[in-house]
């Protein structure tokens, strides 16, 4: 092998971790955008937050009176639809306001941990690339330092032949 084909092969080298590097560059978040990223606290503020919002026992106690409901239809026909008692036995104010609470709890707690795995995968992902690039710039760094040693032996080797035909 010559060295023109030396220099080809080592110019190949060079191609492809250039194709590689701009592909990570293209391709990787930057600081600015993991900087946007909300951070735990944010996440877990913004939950508390919206739990706020949710209804309170006050709202729910709140969302019909019997004076709204008598508004609507009269006596006799709500004693035909069915009993105080026979309410109370098929379920509790308190019976529902718990059954409520838990599930909005539980919504809450699914979309956190969704929100989290996801920041997980990013973090992650983030890291990786940001080896990758540590190691393409290493290998980048080690391939122009021999390019450049080929070139100064060939340029030392084209020196001695210039030499060897000038004494001729």
């Amino acid at each position: 092998m010559n060295e023109k084909d030396v220099l080809n092969q080592i110019l190949g080298v060079v191609q492809s971790m250039e194709q590689r590097l701009h592909y990570v560059e293209t391709n990787m978040a930057t600081k600015e955008e993991i900087a946007s990223l909300p951070t735990r606290e944010e996440v877990n503020q913004l939950i508390k937050e919206e739990t706020k919002s949710l209804a309170t026992q006050e709202s729910l106690n709140n969302l019909a009176t019997i004076e709204m409901l008598e508004d609507l239809a009269t006596k006799d026909m709500l004693k035909d639809l069915a009993t105080k008692e026979s309410l109370k036995d098929l379920v509790t104010n308190e019976a529902i306001k718990e059954l409520a609470t838990k599930n909005d709890v539980h919504q809450l707690q699914e979309t956190m941990d969704r929100m989290e795995s996801k920041q997980e995968v990013i973090f992650n992902q983030t890291g990786k690339l940001s080896e990758y690039h540590t190691e393409l710039k290493g290998e980048f760094s080690d391939v122009k330092d021999r390019i450049s040693f080929q070139t100064h032996k060939l340029s030392e080797a084209e020196l001695e032949l210039f030499k060897l035909k000038k004494s001729q």
